[in-house]
């Protein structure tokens, strides 16, 4: 007799196990019942299926229990999910409150003041990489450099984008545009301007966030007080890193190279080119500025073709095919 290969396909739904397997088994003994009746080669052959099928009965069983087994499992992981979901979602919530009460107690703002800062967090919160806690971090920041209500609402944004763009923390982008703007008596309307111009600094030059707090934060004043603006300061800062001379080291002697020129009655620009012209001058330098403002001087003046062309490109760093600028862009 020829062998013979039977295929069975069971199909076993959640809920319905049980019955399905019972099922099964009548079927298969029902099969048993029918192969008596029939000859002996029949005969054999259906007691053969109705063995196969038995056998594979046990089996079904502990099918049946891995799959209730597996369902409540899973029914259970999910419950876990959402407890824990709550359970995150109450903290997030602590947290934001903690945060709005120390933006509170900092910025001593109105109800309504604080109502504008909040709902400008939730909305940030939602449309950013940053949590609306870590918005009203950054909110509180200002208020500590004394910013109002309204200079925080027109400054959080921006900040965002210099934070993302150049990877640092909110604080400290906080802390860094909210002291530039200061130093350049900037209006708050113009932070997009600033940290655009940062931005810009990044990508075009030598340096960092980290050098270039350091480097603004160092020239800023003086800068300001010669008449130099955040996009030449920029400018010159960034021939300067390019040089190998940035951060703390390049605010300090472009500070002191205006510092002792408006000792000296001088022109930033006619100092310049008075030292191209110069048949010595790395001493045309010092004489104007000093040993420490002389090397910067000296270093500039070499190349004073380039500080307009940078000038003008900072000057448009806000002004990026997006239209959203450069440090948006960047982030």
């Amino acid at each position: 007799m020829a062998d013979k290969e039977y295929k069975i396909r069971f199909k076993i739904e959640t809920g319905k196990a049980e019955a399905g397997l019972d099922k099964v088994k009548n079927k298969a003994n029902q099969t048993g019942v029918a192969a008596g009746g029939a000859g002996a080669a029949g005969a054999t052959g259906f007691a053969a299926f109705r063995t196969a099928i038995m056998s594979t009965i046990p089996a079904l069983n502990a099918l049946k229990i891995a799959l209730i087994s597996t369902g409540v499992g899973a029914i259970a992981v999910a419950l876990g999910g959402v407890v824990a979901l709550f359970v995150s979602a109450a903290n997030k919530a602590k947290e934001f409150e903690s945060a709005v009460a120390s933006l509170r107690a900092i910025s001593g703002g109105t109800t309504e003041e604080l109502e504008l800062l909040t709902e400008q967090a939730k909305e940030l919160g939602s449309t950013t990489i940053f949590t609306a806690s870590q918005v009203i971090a950054l909110q509180t920041e200002l208020a500590k450099l004394g910013f109002s209500a309204g200079e925080i609402a027109n400054s959080t944004p921006a900040i965002l984008d210099m934070a993302a763009a150049l990877d640092t923390s909110l604080a400290e982008a906080a802390s860094f545009a909210g002291s530039t703007l200061r130093a350049f008596q900037l209006d708050t309307t113009e932070t997009q301007k600033v940290v655009d111009i940062m931005a810009r600094s990044a990508v075009t030059s030598a340096q960092d966030f980290n050098t270039l707090r350091e480097s603004f934060t160092n020239v800023a004043p003086a800068a300001k007080a010669v008449g130099i603006s955040i996009e030449e300061t920029a400018a010159l800062l960034g021939i300067m890193a390019d040089q190998g001379i940035k951060g703390g080291r390049a605010g300090t002697s472009l500070s002191r190279a205006f510092i002792e020129m408006n000792k000296k009655g001088l022109d930033f620009r006619e100092t310049l080119d008075n030292i191209v012209a110069s048949s010595d001058p790395l001493g045309t330098a010092i004489e104007a500025a000093g040993t420490v403002g002389g090397r910067s001087l000296l270093l500039l003046a070499q190349k004073k073709d380039s500080i307009d062309e940078l000038s003008e490109a900072f000057e448009n760093a806000s002004n990026t095919a997006s239209g959203l600028g450069a440090a948006a862009d960047l982030a």
